[in-house]
């Protein structure tokens, strides 16, 4: 979510090819989100309200970086902050999980 908005603050045109961008990676994401989650027992209604609150914390997350828009933290720490996010769930997260199943 805060990717989206730092994007969208710096381009309309960099805001839509994020938005976009994203998109194309969340859908399959979420897919296999549901479909481990259903795997392992979880009931199909619970699934689906887990893989909303994913949703609206995506949506938390825009409109955070939309109110920050004009403030030090909005300008200089919300792209650096989101990278560093990513970065540390590539490192710790799926980086050791691939490591291991060599």
């Amino acid at each position: 979510g805060l990717t989206i908005a730092a994007s969208f603050l710096f381009s309309f045109r960099m805001g839509m090819i994020q938005t976009f961008s994203i998109l194309l990676h969340e859908i399959p994401h979420e897919i296999g989100d549901y479909a481990i989650l259903i795997e392992n027992g979880v009931s199909i209604k619970m699934a689906m309200f887990i893989q909303f609150l994913t949703a609206i914390a995506c949506l938390i997350g825009t409109i955070l970086g939309f109110v920050l828009e004009n403030t030090e933290i909005g300008t200089k720490w919300i792209i650096p902050f989101t990278a560093g996010g990513f970065l540390y769930i590539s490192c710790v997260q799926v980086l050791p999980t691939l490591v291991e199943r060599k």
